[in-house]
């Protein structure tokens, strides 16, 4: 038998965050079939409509939301 090893970089805490994202996703969408594919393109283009409807008359707003991005990107590593 073949012997597989972790990497060694491997974040546990950061997979373990992930997993448990997508599987509030799942919940989210009412999914039921066991299956999590294309959940997360799902979830970026319902992010992505709510911005763009959010700011499309005030561009300056779209300041924050590349601040709130930066500070969560900041906040996870």
């Amino acid at each position: 038998m073949e012997e597989r090893s972790v990497p060694t970089d491997w974040d546990v805490q950061k997979e373990n965050r992930k997993a448990k994202f997508m599987d509030k996703l799942y919940e989210f969408y009412g999914c039921d079939d066991g299956l999590y594919t294309g959940l997360a393109a799902r979830f970026k283009n319902d992010i992505f409509e709510m911005v763009r409807d959010g700011v499309a008359e005030d561009f300056a707003s779209i300041e924050e939301v590349f601040m709130v991005f930066d500070r969560i990107a900041r906040e996870a590593t």
